[in-house]
């Protein structure tokens, strides 16, 4: 059995012994009731965090309602009328003027004549009169055209603009219908294994999954049964210490025993496991028979302190478990310790379904774990 890994089972200095610490020039200028305020409201939180993580769920997705079409909503037609209305009453507007004008001549050139006793003036203004008269009935006989050539053309531009929606609503309608059809073979591919669509949903969903500790997740694929390799985190996430706050303000360190640290160390590891493996059941309905190992990032090939074997239904049983060492214990899961809680490497095997399967026949992704 290989030997394990440096630093476990070890009490660590104080460089090293305290993830994320504060450091002391943080607090320089922060009073000192406060700076022993948020120093214990940290350590309290990582310790929340570590409780949190225990707690196991499974919600499986319903792609049901997924391979139902979303109906289209057509939107109305806006009413192009007003560009009639608008068109005629422009046309009124550049004749007024000139109508009005000619009409107050006409009337002038009336009374002048009807008050007149010279001949000659009344030649000259019946002239006007005459001249002003039809001037007015041309100018009506424009405003009339004028009228209706404008509301000719507004009635047509509404028409297009209506064709134009009508045109914009179908294409909306078909490129709906388009992406609706592709989204429901895109759901029936995952449900029958397809491994790009299968892929596709884990990136999507993995990358954006939300945990205390970051992760990353390695997955090799060969007949529909799928190899998990969780890059796990270094025990360096567990506080060596408690935090108590004092009726003084101030706070009281406490060391753990290394026996305390090592066994939430393995809580936090098979915790972290159980949702993965919880998210790779309610997310992929054809994933059936599942490898699990659990494998410290950063140290030589990955070295292996967790394998799990599990079918589905065994999984979602052990979903309901207390915490993560208890399911997967319940789930047969191996790991190794020596006597302080100090975990030992294992030696992993492949997944019995692969065979003799050379590597290169595999379908592999890695996915970074959202924070």
């Amino acid at each position: 059995m290989a030997n394990k890994p440096p630093g476990y089972g070890s009490r660590r200095t104080s460089k090293d012994s305290e993830p994320a610490s504060l450091s002391e020039n943080s607090f320089r200028y922060v009073d000192p009731i406060d700076r022993w305020r948020q120093e214990y409201e940290r350590y309290a939180k990582a310790e929340e965090n570590l409780l949190k993580i225990s707690k196991l769920s499974y919600d499986p997705v319903d792609y049901a309602p997924l391979l139902i079409p979303v109906p289209w909503k057509e939107r109305p037609i806006p009413d192009f009328g007003f560009l009639v209305e608008e068109a005629r009453v422009a046309a009124e507007t550049k004749f007024f003027m000139p109508i009005v004008s000619r009409l107050a001549g006409f009337i002038v050139s009336l009374i002048i004549l009807m008050i007149s006793s010279n001949s000659a003036f009344l030649w000259a203004a019946g002239t006007l009169s005459i001249t002003l008269l039809l001037w007015l009935l041309w100018t009506i006989q424009q405003r009339q055209s004028s009228i209706e050539t404008a509301v000719a053309d507004a009635r047509a531009e509404a028409d297009n603009r209506t064709e134009q929606e009508q045109l914009m609503i179908a294409e909306a309608k078909k490129q709906h219908e388009d992406a609706e059809a592709e989204r429901i073979l895109l759901v029936e591919k995952l449900l029958a294994g397809d491994i790009a669509a299968v892929f596709l949903r884990l990136d999507n969903i993995l990358s954006r999954y939300s945990l205390p500790f970051s992760l990353e997740v390695h997955i090799d694929y060969y007949a529909n049964v799928p190899l998990i390799q969780i890059l796990l985190p270094n025990k360096s996430v567990i506080p060596v210490q408690t935090c108590s706050l004092l009726p003084s303000g101030r706070v009281k360190y406490t060391d753990k025993e290394p026996r305390l640290i090592n066994k939430q160390y393995i809580e936090l590891c098979s915790a972290l496991i159980m949702h993965i493996m919880s998210v790779l059941y309610a997310t992929i309905p054809s994933f059936d028979q599942i490898y699990v190992w659990g494998v410290l990032k950063g140290t030589p090939d990955h070295e292996c302190f967790f394998e799990i074997a599990t079918s589905r239904e065994a999984a979602v049983k052990a979903l309901n478990a207390e915490n993560g060492i208890a399911a997967v214990k319940q789930l047969n899961g191996q790991f190794e310790t020596d006597t302080i809680l100090n975990l030992k490497l294992i030696e992993p095997a492949r997944p019995e379904e692969w065979g003799n399967v050379p590597q290169q026949l595999l379908r592999s992704m890695h996915i970074h774990v959202a924070k």
